[in-house]
């Protein structure tokens, strides 16, 4: 698990440009808060998507054991949350039959079989030994999400600082104290 922390530390400098009151630093604040977190919720899902080959649907969906998340906290700070425990091939796409294993996608298991479960779940199974039971369904390794989450890490803190100023500005030239 990864988690990014965005918060305001250190933008002292944005800050004093402006001539914005309290009231106004405070909503101009939790408006960056929101903007930026949701910034690096999309860049992580995204890079993640294109480094493990993993559809960005099965990262952000919710229903599908959602892999990447994010949440305002009640101190102002935002958090970017990536899980990169493996994803059941059954997520990953179009499962395939083959003579020699079976398909998600891409990804090639082999002397793996497409199964649909009573629940309805179908996935990629593979068999331990001769025996009929036990099997385990095959998954996707989420290699490479880490250093996805390190780069998208070092976006957040010049994004921050744009968003600080821009937000600023519409408090103060535009929407002014009211």
């Amino acid at each position: 698990m990864i988690r990014l922390q965005v918060s305001l530390d250190g933008l002292d400098e944005a800050v004093s440009e402006f001539a914005a009151l309290p009231r106004q630093i405070e909503r101009a604040s939790k408006r960056t808060i929101r903007k930026v977190t949701a910034f690096a919720t999309s860049q992580l899902a995204r890079q993640v998507a294109l480094t493990t080959q993993i559809p960005l649907s099965v990262l952000i969906h919710k229903g599908k054991g959602r892999r990447i998340s994010s949440r305002i906290a009640p101190d102002g700070s935002g958090a970017v949350w990536l899980g990169y425990n493996p994803v059941k091939s059954g997520y990953i796409g179009q499962l395939q039959q083959d003579e020699g294993g079976a398909w998600a996608r891409q990804f090639y298991f082999e002397k793996g079989f497409v199964a649909r479960m009573r629940s309805g779940h179908q996935g990629v199974f593979k068999r331990f030994g001769k025996a009929r039971l036990p099997i385990d369904e095959q998954t996707v390794a989420m290699l490479g999400a880490k250093d996805a989450a390190e780069r998208v890490a070092k976006l957040v803190g010049p994004r921050l600082r744009d968003v600080m100023r821009q937000e600023l500005n519409y408090e103060v030239n535009v929407r002014g104290v009211k």
